[in-house]
């Protein structure tokens, strides 16, 4: 008691500390066993990390959430596409209503539209989840030529929300236009 201690953050036991420090809510020692954790991450090992530390329920999943979400737009867009193919429910909709995600809504788009594409004979969503998961994108910031060609016809879009982004899109253009 009283006295400091420094981690060893080169221990192959780093993560007991981390688990530790959480359990007895010393935030600092989290806080710094992130921050080093998250230091150490790179973008060419990224994936397979983040999908090895899913696997072996890692506790350092979220942080490799973290930097997968702040990295999306410096990954391959195929690679994170196959990726998000591998994601539960609760990850795909973590990663798209993080307040860090900094890609384009059509990106948002084609991840859900690959999460929710079937890979086994029976689909794993319901039209609620379906309905649910694009309400995340904001189809009005998407381009007008990309939503006549891939969105509109796309059987997982809501033909309402396809006109209601188009209806926006207009009436943007309309304000633009008389100032």
């Amino acid at each position: 008691y009283g006295k400091h201690y420094e981690i060893p953050l080169d221990d192959p036991e780093f993560s007991e500390f981390y688990i530790l420090s959480g359990k007895f809510g010393m935030t600092h020692l989290v806080n710094k066993c992130s921050k080093t954790f998250k230091r150490d991450i790179t973008l060419d090992t990224l994936l397979d990390d983040y999908r090895g530390a899913i696997v072996s329920n890692s506790p350092f999943a979220p942080e490799f959430q973290d930097v997968f979400i702040e990295s999306l737009g410096l990954l391959s867009k195929t690679a994170v596409l196959y990726f998000v193919e591998e994601l539960d429910q609760t990850t795909i909709e973590k990663i798209l209503t993080s307040d860090k995600i900094k890609v384009d809504e059509y990106f948002k788009f084609e991840m859900i539209s690959r999460w929710l594409s079937p890979q086994e004979e029976f689909p794993r969503y319901s039209q609620g989840i379906q309905h649910e998961l694009m309400s995340y994108v904001r189809f009005e910031l998407i381009d007008t030529d990309i939503l006549k060609t891939h969105v509109k016809n796309n059987p997982l879009v809501d033909t309402n929300t396809y006109i209601n982004a188009i209806e926006n899109k207009l009436e943007k253009s309309i304000k633009s236009s008389t100032y």
